[in-house]
C-alpha cells in the first residue's frame, strides 16, 4: 500500500508562501434538493444543487513573520491554493476568511488557525 505523507504540503496565497504551516483541512459539500414523490415506496430521492467548500489552516506562530497578519478575518484572500504535493491534489480559489484563533500552551508552540469559506469555485488539479 502506497501512503501519501503530508510534510510536503503546502499552503500559498497567492505566488506566497504561508510560513509554519502544520495542517491544513478542506471540506467540499453540496445542498440537496428533495425529488421524492408519490408512489415510490417511501423512500425519499435527492439530487445535487449548489456546491461550497470551507476549510482551515494551522501554523507555528513566528515572532518574526508578520505574514499571518495578511489574513486578518472578513478579508478575501485570492488565490487561495492548498497542495497535498505527494497525492497530486492541488486545491485553488479564492475564499473569506471567517476566524482566526490562536491557542497557547505552558509546554507547548504557540499556534495560530484561520478558517476560510470558499467564495465562488473550487479549482482541483
Amino acid at each position: 500500500m502506497a501512503v501519501i505523507k503530508g510534510k510536503d504540503g503546502t499552503v500559498k496565497v497567492g505566488s506566497d508562501s504561508v510560513a509554519n504551516v502544520t495542517s491544513w483541512t478542506l471540506t467540499q459539500e453540496a445542498d440537496l434538493l428533495e425529488t421524492s414523490a408519490m408512489g415510490t415506496g417511501g423512500a425519499k430521492t435527492f439530487v445535487g444543487s449548489l456546491t461550497s467548500w470551507s476549510g482551515s489552516v494551522e501554523c507555528y506562530m513566528d515572532s518574526t513573520d508578520d505574514q499571518h497578519a495578511d489574513l486578518p478575518i472578513g478579508t478575501i484572500v485570492v488565490g487561495l491554493e492548498l497542495d497535498s504535493a505527494n497525492s497530486g491534489s492541488k486545491y485553488t480559489g479564492n475564499a473569506v476568511i471567517t476566524s482566526a484563533s490562536s491557542t497557547v500552551g505552558a509546554a507547548d508552540i504557540v499556534t495560530i488557525s484561520f478558517d476560510f469559506q470558499g467564495t465562488d469555485t473550487l479549482t482541483i488539479a
